[in-house]
Order: C-alpha cells, then sequence, then structure tokens
C-alpha cells in the first residue's frame, strides 16, 4: 500500500484534487469514482475530470492550490488495489496513457503554470475492460482513501 504519511503531508496544504478515469471502463474509474465521492464529504475542491482532466486546468489554476494532487488508474505491475503516491517527474514508465493529452504533460504544464506542488496517487487496477464494475481489491481501495483523505482534509484543512 500506499505511504499514509506521504499522502496526509500532501493534504496538508491547500489543494485541489481531480480525479481521473472512464467509469465505463472497470477500474478505470477509480480516480474519477473517488473525486464524486470526495465532492460530496468535504467542502474541499475535488474534481471527477474524466478522462480529459485538461478541461479543468482553467478551474485548478483560479483556486491558485499550494498542491494538486491527480488520482488515476495506473500500471504499476503490483496488486491489484495497491495505491502510490507516484513522482510525476517518472511517471511516464508507468502510464499507458487512455487520455487525450499526456498525463506526464498536463503535470509539467500546470507546474509551469501554477508554481504549485503537482502529485498522482496511482492505483493498480484489475481490469479496463468495458463493460466492468470496479474490481473488489480496487472498490476496497477507494473505501481507505475516502477515509484518509477526508480525515486529513478535517485535520489539515488542507483542501479548501
Amino acid at each position: 500500500m500506499g505511504s499514509r504519511k506521504s499522502l496526509q503531508k500532501i493534504l496538508s496544504r491547500k489543494c485541489t484534487i481531480a480525479g481521473i478515469g472512464n467509469v465505463l471502463k472497470g477500474d478505470d474509474g477509480a480516480g474519477s469514482i473517488l473525486a464524486q465521492r470526495l465532492h460530496k464529504l468535504c467542502a474541499g475542491h475535488c474534481y471527477d475530470t474524466g478522462i480529459s482532466p485538461e478541461r479543468y486546468f482553467g478551474k485548478i489554476i483560479k483556486e491558485k492550490p499550494g498542491t494538486v494532487l491527480f488520482i488515476d488508474a495506473v500500471h504499476m505491475g503490483t496488486e491489484p488495489g495497491e495505491w502510490r503516491i507516484l513522482d510525476p517527474l517518472s511517471i511516464e514508465k508507468y502510464m499507458m496513457n487512455t487520455h487525450a493529452l499526456s498525463l506526464h504533460y498536463m503535470i509539467e504544464e500546470l507546474k509551469r503554470m501554477t508554481g504549485c506542488n503537482v502529485y498522482l496517487l496511482g492505483i493498480q487496477p484489475r481490469t479496463l475492460a468495458w463493460g466492468m464494475d470496479l474490481s473488489p481489491a480496487v472498490r476496497k481501495s477507494l473505501h481507505v482513501l475516502e477515509k484518509l483523505i477526508v480525515k486529513s482534509v478535517f485535520d489539515f484543512s488542507g483542501c479548501n
């Protein structure tokens, strides 16, 4: 599993969360689904960007966050449901790009435009097949991450 302390540290600054994914393709929808849940639970800036996170750059830039946390399904070669905070400069080796623009490129542009810290929370998918629901392992991880993020937000008031 990922580092809880690393995630809490990331969320300790003014933060915007952007979930990425296609909810029609099994675990690929993990980031989108988690962002939808977080948006309902905390007053923070959480967006379900679907498969086009670049469409939300204007909103993110206007918020002037100290940190942007992207959440996406990422093939890391680990067990399904495992999550990690990934170095944005090394994500190309993990990514099979299913988005309109390279996530690596988008992260670099967002950093250049805002000067904020940008992180990727990657969740190992089990299946990316059309018409599938979330796998049990990814569903369980989303539940854990949801609790951890909400607790961090309320403890640190980071995402507001």
